[in-house]
């Protein structure tokens, strides 16, 4: 008896602690009105072609997943780059990233990438992890 009292006390106790959570679910307020500077993806590239004084082509084309959102932001801290992000509102597992840096930074591939013949005779690299794939092509 003295030990469901005193289970009974304490589960009192914790459903009577004041939990202030904010939950956001706007995608815009959580990337535009972040500190990490996302914006528009138009202002991003034409930020990034500034500081590589090269034009930038992003693909024509994206993969047949309904996104209801996109970002963009020019970084300029360890490694200059632009991402472009993708995503839909409603779930929270379509997220497509798109991430361009001069060849100067090169990533270090993993020994498992597979490498993919491209259709203008190039290479391109892939692998997956657990949550994510990723694709590599390093051109122009």
């Amino acid at each position: 008896m003295k030990k469901i009292f005193v289970l009974l006390l304490f589960s009192l106790c914790i459903g009577m602690i004041d939990v202030k959570a904010e939950v956001i679910n706007d995608l815009e307020e959580i990337y535009l009105e972040s500190e990490d500077s996302y914006t528009e993806v138009n202002t991003a590239v034409k930020e990034s072609e500034e500081f590589f004084n090269k034009k930038i082509a992003l693909p024509t084309r994206l993969p047949s997943i309904a996104f209801t959102h996109n970002f963009g932001r020019f970084s300029n801290l360890s490694i200059p780059k632009l991402e472009i992000d993708y995503l839909d509102e409603k779930s929270g597992f379509t997220h497509y990233k798109i991430d361009i840096a001069s060849n100067e930074y090169k990533m270090t591939l993993p020994k498992d990438a597979k490498t993919v013949s491209l259709a203008d005779g190039s290479e391109a690299f892939y692998f997956s992890r657990r949550n994510f794939t990723m694709f590599v092509i390093e051109k122009n």
